[in-house]
């Protein structure tokens, strides 16, 4: 049976979309958190917002239409041991720029039903690693808008 919700397909598709956008190893661009951690990785993580936007209305007798909003979230995370916290800052936000410029190329991310989605900017947030180093952390969001239509 087809998915009712666009989610998974979004998830997956911005997962591949980031992978061969960003100069690190496939294996660091990650569908949620797993349990290696390297010094630099993209996560797709958590969507929110689907709540209360499932609303089915009906598109004459046989058709109905579903419209879809909601956010997904995209952290980039850089440790640097050694290194200073400006390189960090720098290095997040050289992958984000490659994620940016990724996702200007293909913003429906070729999964059907996506209407639009647009990409926020990052909060940037700095990481002490432990005496070990400094690392940097960009959390963001890419706010999805699909609409599902399905025959009775």
């Amino acid at each position: 049976m087809r998915s009712t919700s666009t989610v998974p397909d979004v998830r997956a598709a911005l997962v591949d979309l980031i992978r061969e956008a960003v100069d690190l190893p496939a294996s660091d661009v990650t569908y949620g958190e797993n349990q290696r951690v390297p010094q630099e990785r993209v996560v797709v993580g958590d969507t929110s917002g689907t709540e209360g936007e499932r609303d089915w209305s009906l598109l004459g007798a046989t058709t109905r239409a579903r419209e879809e909003r909601y956010a997904v979230t995209i952290t980039v995370t850089v440790l640097t041991p050694g290194y200073s916290q400006q390189r960090a800052t720098e290095r997040a936000y050289e992958l984000w720029g490659q994620i940016e410029q990724a996702h200007i190329e293909t913003p429906q991310l070729g999964v059907p039903g996506v209407v639009v989605t647009a990409l926020d900017q990052p909060v940037d947030f700095d990481i002490l690693n432990d005496n070990q180093g400094y690392g940097s952390q960009l959390v963001s969001a890419l706010m999805v808008k699909a609409r599902i239509t399905r025959s009775n």
